[in-house]
């Protein structure tokens, strides 16, 4: 994969093993909501920010002073849309409010038009927004995501952590549970 360097804003580059790795992530977030939450164990939370701080019904405006440039998609032509607002936080398990914790913001609005995306939805009348309250994200790669994932649901997050801190940017994975790392 080229570096960093050689993208340009809103271009992206997937790597060779992004699909299994996707794959990877999806098989061990179904594992870990299984595990907190077998069947008739309800309710079950989701695997991402389970948390809810609050739901708020919000009003969306485009108005027309979008500068041309950035006038593509949604935000062609100025418009209302109606939107569901959820706050939410990532701890898993669910943890008190006083621990420092990742937080995060997703919009949905209702009533969009046009063909979409996703192959699921192409029809779909919403659009989603999901924020975090970081600049970045902590991983560069799909494959690096799923290493975290895999180091968090053995509980060693640490591991991971001080491997990217080394300065490790392409982290396979933790070692054998027994290992002494």
């Amino acid at each position: 994969m080229p570096p960093a360097s050689d993208i340009g804003l809103g271009e992206e580059r997937v790597s060779a093993d992004e699909p299994a790795a996707i794959a990877e992530i999806e098989r061990l977030i179904r594992a870990q909501v299984t595990l907190h939450h077998p069947p008739g164990v309800r309710p079950a939370r989701r695997g991402q920010h389970p948390k809810s701080h609050g739901c708020v019904r919000a009003e969306f405006v485009i108005d027309g002073s979008v500068p041309e440039h950035l006038r593509h998609g949604l935000f062609k032509e100025p418009g209302t849309y109606g939107a569901w607002v959820r706050f939410s936080s990532a701890a898993t398990p669910i943890a008190p409010d006083a621990r420092k914790d990742v937080h995060g913001m997703a919009v949905k609005l209702v009533g969009v038009g046009g063909e979409k995306l996703l192959a699921d939805e192409r029809d779909a009348t919403t659009h989603d927004f999901v924020l975090a309250n970081s600049p970045v994200f902590f991983v560069r790669t799909a494959s690096d995501n799923a290493a975290f994932v895999k180091a968090f649901t053995e509980k060693r997050t640490i591991w991971f952590f001080r491997m990217l801190a080394a300065g490790m940017h392409s982290v396979k994975g933790p070692p054998d549970a027994g290992s002494r790392l």
